[in-house]
């Protein structure tokens, strides 16, 4: 067997003689390579890279920390097989908190042990979003391959394998596939090492921590010395991950991932990053899939423009007329549409408007596929309490649980109504204040040719008439008095209303220069706690 720093290092480790024999004698640990590497990097590394150092800080924006806790959720939620979900704003300023709302209704659903979950981003995007996870599947069979090649002790084999996953891993959709391109970055490093190459090894394991700062090597295949080296290349990559990433997506809002962990509703703004290209995924119902690389560094902005998809057209008809539903108060016959075209048993659908204040209006309906309206659920929110993600879940959960809205005779649907109080915000408002402001300003008109007449009046007064020139001068001047005082107030209520119409762009938003706060609470549960929402939108 050829000499190098890797193999030396193997036989001190194993103390059994020859390495390969060592090896060749301890099947539970090839076990452990093939169940995957660093099994600690899961849902809960998820939420240190959320709550620790490099967590992000959203403008104006949701931020939601998710874990996935030892008690399952409870098996009776949400008895339908298949099921989607979704948020629609009854204003257009409120896009960013709709989808927000959707994402952690979307989770709940995802969490459930009796749902088939049917994504309608992916849906649209059809075959697509089939190609994608064709890809995902097959990096994971390269990926194997590579595993037996390693266990052979054919490592330069096995190094052309992994190398191969981790390009089929970049082509798939890594906010789902992003555990096996860290395995294959893993077994990588491995693979130079034992092959006696350092530097490589090195800067696979680099490559590896810039991505995930936290990941846990298995020690079960790095002896203590790669372990060291891992150690000391955390070290030197967690001093230097000081960089921030600004993600901009136009033209919606979107579900923003980077390096496979999901940062927020755009725009995101991330800070404590390696200085190195990220992943970035980007996720919008109606649009196509799209997946970047960029580096973080001072003023980085990375600007993704999403596609339509090959179904977003229909996609996007549904939910406008969803949004008509909700402002009309019945939703049944659009859930319906929704449900078929999904290709799902029920689905769970959300009107979201405006309050007083900062406050979110919430409802939330679940419905079969015939139009049966099983469950509604309501509830209002505040835009910066911490607790706004947590409310939101408990809602979700509520209207996902039994029991469901009685059924007509012989299981005939029934379409119960709607009370939706979102038909009346910001814009309607500005309407109104247009057109109060237009109103102002046509009476000032008329005031002002009203003084005009009674100023001309004024001077076609004999002079003898000493005191009637005095009281139409006076005439006169009340009337242009008033007129301007009409003017004033019809041009201010005309500027708020157009204000009030008009969309709101990035520079309208409020950006807070303090992180939201972040804690782990469980929401209660019959039979235990599922999901954790923390955050403000």
């Amino acid at each position: 067997m050829p000499s190098g720093p890797g193999r030396s290092s193997k036989r001190d480790w194993t103390m059994a003689g020859d390495g390969r024999h060592a090896r060749a004698q301890a099947p539970w640990a090839r076990a452990a390579v093939r169940e995957g590497v660093g099994a600690g990097t899961d849902a809960v590394s998820r939420v240190r890279g959320d709550l620790g150092e490099g967590r992000s800080r959203m403008k104006s924006g949701a931020v939601v920390a998710l874990a996935l806790c030892a008690a399952a959720m409870p098996p009776s939620l949400v008895l339908a097989a298949r099921a989607t979900a979704i948020a629609v704003p009854l204003e257009p300023r409120l896009a960013r908190e709709a989808a927000t709302v959707s994402y952690v209704v979307q989770s709940v659903l995802r969490q459930s042990p009796r749902v088939d979950y049917v994504d309608l981003a992916e849906r649209a995007q059809g075959g697509a979003a089939r190609e994608r996870a064709a890809k995902g599947e097959a990096a994971k069979k390269v990926l194997e391959e590579g595993r037996l090649a390693f266990d052979g002790f054919e490592y330069d084999a096995a190094a052309a394998k992994f190398q191969e996953a981790i390009r089929l891993y970049e082509e798939s959709d890594l906010s789902r596939d992003f555990a096996g391109l860290l395995q294959a970055l893993a077994l990588l490093g491995a693979t130079h090492y034992f092959n006696g190459n350092l530097d490589a090894a090195r800067q696979a394991m680099g490559r590896l921590l810039s991505l995930r700062p936290d990941y846990v090597f298995d020690a079960t295949l790095f002896p203590p010395p790669v372990l060291e080296l891992a150690e000391q290349v955390r070290a030197e990559v967690v001093a230097a991950s000081n960089n921030p990433l600004e993600v901009q997506v136009r033209p919606v809002p979107a579900r923003v991932y980077v390096d496979g962990v999901f940062r927020g509703i755009s725009p995101v703004s991330l800070a404590k990053l390696a200085g190195v290209e990220h992943y970035v995924s980007a996720v919008a119902p109606g649009y196509a899939f799209a997946q970047e690389k960029h580096r973080a560094g001072p003023a980085a902005v990375a600007k993704i423009t999403l596609k339509p998809a090959a179904e977003g057209r229909a996609l996007a008809g549904l939910l406008r007329d969803l949004e008509k539903g909700f402002r009309a108060g019945q939703v049944h016959q659009q859930g319906a549409k929704l449900a078929q075209w999904a290709g799902v048993d029920e689905v769970i659908v959300g009107g979201i408007s405006g309050g007083p204040g900062s406050k979110l209006e919430i409802v939330l309906a679940r419905i079969a596929s015939d139009g049966h309206v099983a469950s509604i659920a309501r509830g209002e929110v505040s835009l910066r309490d911490a607790a706004a993600m947590q409310t939101v879940a408990a809602l979700a959960m509520k209207v996902a649980s039994p029991p469901d809205l009685p059924r007509g005779p012989g299981g005939a649907p029934v379409f119960t109504a709607l009370e939706v109080g979102g038909g009346f915000g910001a814009r309607e408002w500005g309407y109104v204040s247009s057109g109060v402001g237009a109103a102002l300003l046509l009476g000032g008109g008329f005031f002002a040719l009203q003084a005009s007449q009674a100023a001309a009046r004024a001077k076609g007064t004999p002079q003898v008439e000493q005191s009637l020139i005095e009281r139409r001068i006076a005439d006169a001047r009340s009337k242009a008095l008033f007129a301007d005082s009409l003017f004033t107030a019809g041009a201010v209520a005309a500027g708020v209303g157009i204000y009030l119409i008009l969309p709101k762009g990035e520079s309208a938003e409020i950006e807070s220069e303090e992180e939201d706060p972040f804690a782990l609470a469980p929401v209660p549960l019959s039979g235990g706690a599922g999901v954790v929402f923390v955050g403000s939108f």
